[in-house]
């Protein structure tokens, strides 16, 4: 695989939109092959969340199939169909329209509290804060409790007080064309994790396919910022990334916990 073949939506979250395109391929009667395409994403991509729709009730390779059929059957209503998935694995089910309200609320001058946007949703305080984060309304949880508020003494409360007094650092990692890691180092901070891309170099052995620069904080189950792309296309803004807080630290095991591999 090279770094053309990787999809933009590969190892994204799916969404209203791309629910939408995943049924409307398979009402066509595309194969799996085109179905990803489709989707911008990797066949395994589109396997694995057909199997998730469906409890695991088919192997991988099945589960697709089967999707296919009910996607062609006219009575079936695949937003009510997904919606219910998601329901039963407590997953919430993100859109443009609710992301619009989101950003809107956002900016606004009088936000919407946090109560009100859960009870919209049927979500909970950590799932609003998540989605703020993805869509670089935020940094991290205290921001968004500072924007929406949290209710008194709750989890989210607490882990934006976390979050306020913890140091983040930019976590770089490379990535070969079966997923193994093939670079990853720390850095002071998101732009210097960037900015340290066109620089890193690999043996003849080695294929970079997909590079991923996060902001993480000790103490916090999830990242600030993430960055991803292909390898060899850097950000638009990379020139504006460079850093002089200091070079790259070797990941060691003292910041397992931080990455997530413990």
């Amino acid at each position: 695989m090279t770094a053309t073949d990787c999809p933009a939506r590969r190892g994204q979250p799916w969404t209203a939109e791309d629910y939408a395109l995943l049924f409307d391929a398979l009402a066509r009667g595309l194969d799996d092959d085109d179905v990803a395409d489709f989707c911008d994403r990797t066949v395994t991509g589109v396997r694995t969340r057909a199997r998730w729709l469906l409890d695991d009730a088919y192997a991988s390779g099945a589960a697709l199939g089967a999707l296919r059929r009910m996607a062609t059957a006219p009575d079936f209503v695949w937003e009510d169909f997904v919606r219910e998935a998601h329901e039963r694995h407590g997953l919430p089910l993100w859109g443009a329209a609710a992301d619009e309200v989101l950003v809107a609320g956002w900016s606004a001058v009088r936000p919407p509290t946090m109560a009100a946007l859960t009870a919209r949703w049927g979500v909970d305080e950590r799932d609003i804060a998540r989605r703020c984060i993805r869509l670089r309304l935020a940094e991290h949880v205290g921001e968004v409790v500072d924007r929406f508020g949290a209710a008194a003494g709750g989890e989210l409360e607490v882990l934006a007080r976390l979050a306020r007094s913890a140091v983040p650092i930019g976590v770089l990692t490379v990535t070969d064309g079966a997923g193994a890691v093939v670079h990853q180092s720390l850095h002071p901070s998101l732009r210097a994790a960037l900015a340290a891309l066109p620089g890193l170099r690999f043996t003849e052995e080695v294929e970079p396919v997909a590079w991923a620069a996060a902001l993480r904080a000790v103490g916090e189950g999830h990242t600030r910022v993430l960055r991803t792309g292909v390898w060899g296309e850097w950000p638009e803004d990379l020139a504006a990334s460079a850093d002089p807080s200091g070079p790259a630290q070797p990941v060691r095991r003292g910041w397992r916990r931080l990455l997530g591999r413990e």
